[in-house]
């Protein structure tokens, strides 16, 4: 059996040739041997490195179960079940009438006028709740259980005529009452669609009688709010008064401001409008334009208006031309 010596390779400068071995004999590690240490890009040797990677994650082990937020140990997985935020004592959940106090609506509100201490008593009876556009939230000739007040949305008041044909009357929004006649064993007087999504906040009828018909603060309240409602009703009657489609509008959107409580009206769908003014669609975004081009409206979208400061300039040319 022949044999064919290996080519002879010339040994690196600065090495021993004790430390050096043929190419054909296997080297085997002992137990007690350890690999040379490898310089990391950082310039520390990786023998360190997961030694120190060790360490960690035996400090990581050893803290506590909520360390699961990543820390200085290195990124940890998310917690499945992450621990609820303990509610705080002076939120809202704790003290319900500060939800009335905080209300945008308070001051146009029955509720929300009332003096805090019939607030607290009143408060946990609270309920709020959200109606959609098109929705009917009342009926007319009907009983109610509970008294409810606007929050936030616009509503349009009907009134059944002697062909018993429901027709807009009015359109009332933010603070307006609904179901006070409840409180005086009586039926409902209109009824009530939704113009657009929003909320009310409703009150049991049975909370508000006997002891409360009998509050002199709480009847104030009522009585103040009945008395807006009944001004409000004259306020829609006179619109339809007004000389021309342009002067009815402006004044539509004057109420509308109101009611809303906003500089910017939200405007209802130019159906409902014709509806309530009892003219066309087509009249009615014909006009809305012309008030537009006229500079007594600002359209900001399809949805929001606001009226310009010289918007009642419309209300003077009624006395200086005869038509409009």
């Amino acid at each position: 059996m022949s044999t064919r010596s290996l080519p002879h390779r010339p040994q690196p400068q600065g090495l021993d040739k004790a430390a050096t071995l043929p190419a054909t004999v296997p080297v085997r590690k002992t137990p007690t041997q350890r690999s040379p240490a490898v310089q990391s890009p950082s310039g520390v040797p990786m023998t360190q490195g997961r030694q120190a990677s060790t360490d960690r994650s035996a400090r990581c082990a050893a803290a506590p179960a909520r360390a699961a937020i990543p820390t200085a140990c290195g990124a940890s997985s998310p917690d499945p079940m992450p621990t609820p935020k303990a509610p705080r004592s002076d939120g809202a959940a704790t003290q319900p009438a500060l939800r009335c106090q905080l209300c945008a609506a308070r001051m146009s509100c029955l509720i929300g006028q009332l003096p805090r201490s019939r607030l607290e008593r009143l408060a946990p009876l609270i309920r709020e709740v959200a109606f959609h556009k098109g929705e009917w939230l009342q009926k007319e000739g009907v009983g109610v259980e509970g008294v409810r007040a606007i929050k936030l949305g616009t509503l349009m008041l009907t009134r059944n005529g002697p062909d018993s044909a429901a027709r807009p009357v009015a359109l009332v929004g933010r603070g307006h009452l609904l179901g006070q006649w409840g409180l005086l064993d009586q039926r409902t007087a209109t009824g009530v669609q939704a113009l657009s999504s929003g909320r009310v906040c409703e009150l049991p009828v049975t909370a508000l009688r006997g002891a409360g018909l009998q509050d002199p603060v709480f009847l104030h309240a009522l009585h103040t709010s009945m008395a807006h409602g009944f001004a409000r009703l004259a306020d829609w009657s006179q619109v339809m008064r007004l000389r021309g489609l342009k002067r009815q509008l402006v004044a539509t959107l004057m109420l509308l401001g109101e009611a809303q409580g906003l500089a910017v009206v939200r405007l209802p769908s130019q159906v409902a409008l014709a509806a309530l003014l009892n003219t066309s669609r087509e009249s009615v975004a014909r006009t809305l334009r012309q008030i537009e081009a006229d500079g007594f409206l600002r359209r900001i979208d399809r949805w929001h208006a606001e009226l310009s400061r010289s918007h009642r300039a419309v209300f003077d040319e009624a006395t200086r031309k005869p038509g409009g």
